[in-house]
Protein backbone atom coordinates (compact mmCIF):
# COMPACT_ATOMS: atom_id res chain seq x y z
CA UNK A 1 0.00 0.00 0.00
CA UNK A 2 2.97 2.43 1.19
CA UNK A 3 4.63 1.49 -2.17
CA UNK A 4 1.44 2.60 -4.29
CA UNK A 5 1.32 5.65 -2.75
CA UNK A 6 4.85 6.78 -2.91
CA UNK A 7 4.39 5.75 -6.60
CA UNK A 8 0.99 8.29 -6.85
CA UNK A 9 2.91 11.05 -5.25
CA UNK A 10 5.84 10.75 -7.33
CA UNK A 11 3.97 10.82 -10.75
CA UNK A 12 1.79 13.84 -8.95
CA UNK A 13 4.76 15.81 -8.44
CA UNK A 14 6.31 14.81 -11.96
CA UNK A 15 3.01 16.40 -13.23
CA UNK A 16 3.32 19.64 -11.26
CA UNK A 17 7.26 20.45 -12.42
CA UNK A 18 5.52 19.77 -16.40
CA UNK A 19 3.14 22.28 -15.49
CA UNK A 20 5.61 24.91 -14.56
CA UNK A 21 7.50 24.60 -17.74
CA UNK A 22 4.28 24.98 -19.61
CA UNK A 23 3.53 27.74 -18.22
CA UNK A 24 6.89 29.75 -18.45
CA UNK A 25 7.62 28.78 -22.19
CA UNK A 26 3.94 30.18 -22.88
CA UNK A 27 4.47 33.62 -20.97
CA UNK A 28 7.76 34.11 -23.05
CA UNK A 29 6.44 33.21 -26.23
CA UNK A 30 5.78 35.90 -28.95
CA UNK A 31 2.89 34.45 -30.57
CA UNK A 32 -0.37 36.73 -30.43
CA UNK A 33 -3.01 33.99 -30.52
CA UNK A 34 -5.34 36.22 -32.72
CA UNK A 35 -2.71 35.96 -35.68
CA UNK A 36 -0.74 32.97 -34.72
CA UNK A 37 -0.03 30.00 -36.98
CA UNK A 38 -1.42 26.31 -36.38
CA UNK A 39 -0.06 24.67 -34.73
CA UNK A 40 0.75 28.20 -32.47
CA UNK A 41 4.93 27.62 -32.11
CA UNK A 42 4.01 28.19 -28.16
CA UNK A 43 2.82 25.21 -27.65
CA UNK A 44 5.80 23.21 -28.80
CA UNK A 45 8.16 21.10 -27.37
CA UNK A 46 10.87 23.90 -28.11
CA UNK A 47 9.46 27.02 -26.92
CA UNK A 48 11.41 26.27 -23.41
CA UNK A 49 14.57 26.66 -25.85
CA UNK A 50 13.56 29.80 -27.36
CA UNK A 51 12.77 27.71 -30.84
CA UNK A 52 9.74 27.91 -32.96
CA UNK A 53 10.38 24.04 -34.13
CA UNK A 54 11.13 20.65 -33.25
CA UNK A 55 12.58 19.57 -36.14
CA UNK A 56 15.25 20.69 -38.40
CA UNK A 57 13.85 22.83 -41.29
CA UNK A 58 16.57 21.56 -43.61
CA UNK A 59 16.78 17.94 -42.73
CA UNK A 60 14.07 16.94 -40.55
CA UNK A 61 16.42 15.46 -37.79
CA UNK A 62 15.06 17.10 -34.52
CA UNK A 63 16.85 19.84 -32.70
CA UNK A 64 19.00 18.94 -29.39
CA UNK A 65 19.21 21.32 -26.18
CA UNK A 66 22.28 23.00 -27.45
CA UNK A 67 21.17 23.77 -31.45
CA UNK A 68 22.50 26.34 -33.37
CA UNK A 69 19.64 28.72 -34.37
CA UNK A 70 18.88 31.52 -36.62
CA UNK A 71 16.52 34.68 -36.34
CA UNK A 72 13.75 34.68 -39.05
CA UNK A 73 11.24 37.52 -38.67
CA UNK A 74 11.56 38.09 -34.84
CA UNK A 75 11.88 34.22 -33.87
CA UNK A 76 14.26 31.81 -33.40
CA UNK A 77 14.86 28.44 -35.79
CA UNK A 78 16.82 26.07 -34.55
CA UNK A 79 19.09 23.43 -36.92
CA UNK A 80 20.27 20.05 -35.99
CA UNK A 81 23.94 20.75 -36.66
CA UNK A 82 25.70 24.12 -37.81
CA UNK A 83 25.59 22.83 -41.33
CA UNK A 84 21.99 23.21 -41.84
CA UNK A 85 22.28 26.91 -40.38
CA UNK A 86 24.33 27.74 -42.45
CA UNK A 87 22.60 26.41 -45.50
CA UNK A 88 19.72 28.55 -44.22
CA UNK A 89 21.79 31.39 -43.56
CA UNK A 90 22.74 31.74 -47.43
CA UNK A 91 19.38 31.27 -48.65
CA UNK A 92 17.17 34.43 -49.96
CA UNK A 93 14.61 35.65 -47.71
CA UNK A 94 12.06 34.06 -50.11
CA UNK A 95 13.68 30.51 -49.99
CA UNK A 96 13.85 30.86 -46.32
CA UNK A 97 10.14 31.69 -46.32
CA UNK A 98 9.49 28.70 -48.57
CA UNK A 99 11.86 26.94 -46.11
CA UNK A 100 10.15 27.46 -42.91
CA UNK A 101 6.53 27.59 -44.26
CA UNK A 102 6.81 24.10 -45.43
CA UNK A 103 8.42 22.97 -41.93
CA UNK A 104 4.74 24.57 -40.26
CA UNK A 105 3.13 22.43 -42.53
CA UNK A 106 4.57 19.61 -41.98
CA UNK A 107 4.57 19.74 -38.49
CA UNK A 108 0.68 20.32 -38.28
Amino acid sequence: MTRILCTGLFIAALALLGGCQSAKATKTCKCDPCTCSSPCPCTSAQTSLGMMNDACPVSGRPIAQNAPSSEWNGNQIGFCCGGCKNRFDGMTAQDQTTMVNDMKTSQS
